[in-house]
């Protein structure tokens, strides 16, 4: 009986017409949708990715005694790591967009040596979270050969045009052809053409170098800023590049290698005579600059 007056009340619902509507909404929106669903979950990733960093590192501790950094961290399971200053090899710090929105950025040690806390060699995390500011005093207590108060040199102005551009190489045919596809919403898209130029020269002026008598720092990046501070004893090697392109707008890229396993650390686009300058400084036959 109740079967029967299912299949009765079926003939009362315009399934045919209810699918066409689905069609529709999906044609007219089906791409809109998995667009904002993948976003939904790169942001959900993303919080998840916080969460589990706040609780990692929570309670952070950071001490000296005598020659070894002692770091200290972790709320539900609290560990500790013990770094001699000796197998320090260089600092790092990071800045990413939303950390430099507020001031802040991370620092971490370039270890020599084996895996310390679980992690990969070569990389300890000394403050995950620290106000820029404080970073040239924390560190100052803790490595004072390094010196973070260092001006840096920007890249020469000629190379402004090839920061500019490089993101254009990437983004120029897939925005097309997303403008094409989707005429003539699509052509919203091409909006992230001044983006990513704008991105470029935004890592122009963030890109430097800067040189003393026994310390070598790079800055590149902008989404992800990284400036690196390494010591002259401890450069593995230094290597200096340029192709046809670079050449002829008298550019070069700087690359140099640290220990562990050979960690690189480059700038792209440096003033070829600069460049000159910096490979002088580790030979030993060059003129100290600040």
């Amino acid at each position: 009986m109740l079967y029967w007056k299912l299949s009765q009340l079926g003939d009362f619902i315009p399934y045919e017409a209810l699918i066409r509507d689905l069609q529709s909404t999906w044609n007219g929106h089906g791409r809109l949708l998995i667009a904002l669903f993948i976003l939904s979950l790169l942001l959900t990733a993303y919080g998840v990715a916080i969460v589990q960093n706040m609780i990692r590192y929570a309670s952070f501790v950071v001490r000296k005694q005598e020659d070894t950094i002692v770091i200290a961290r972790g709320w539900l399971e609290r560990k500790a790591v013990s770094v001699p200053v000796a197998r320090v090899q260089g600092i790092v710090i990071h800045e990413n967009w939303l950390r430099r929105l507020f001031g802040y950025a991370s620092v971490s040690l370039i270890h020599a040596g084996g895996r310390l806390d679980g992690g990969g060699a070569g990389d300890v995390v000394l403050c995950p979270l620290v106000e820029k500011r404080r970073v040239a005093s924390i560190m100052q207590a803790c490595l004072p050969e390094y010196d973070l108060g260092v001006s840096f040199s920007p890249l020469p102005k000629r190379a402004k045009r090839r920061y500019m551009l490089r993101p254009l190489v990437w983004l120029v045919i897939p925005a097309i052809l997303a403008a094409y596809i989707e005429r003539p919403w699509g052509a919203a898209v091409l909006v992230v053409l001044p983006l990513g130029a704008w991105i470029g020269i935004r890592r122009f002026q963030i890109a430097g170098w800067s040189l003393s008598s026994k310390q070598l720092a790079l800055r590149s990046g902008w989404f992800r800023q990284t400036t690196t501070y390494i010591l002259k004893r401890h450069v593995q090697s230094l290597e200096t590049s340029a192709t046809w392109w670079q050449k002829r707008k008298r550019l070069a890229t700087i690359s140099v290698a640290v220990m562990p396993l050979g960690t690189r650390v480059r700038v792209v686009d440096v003033d070829e005579a600069d460049a000159a300058t910096i490979y002088r400084w580790l030979q030993g036959d060059g003129k100290n600059q600040t």
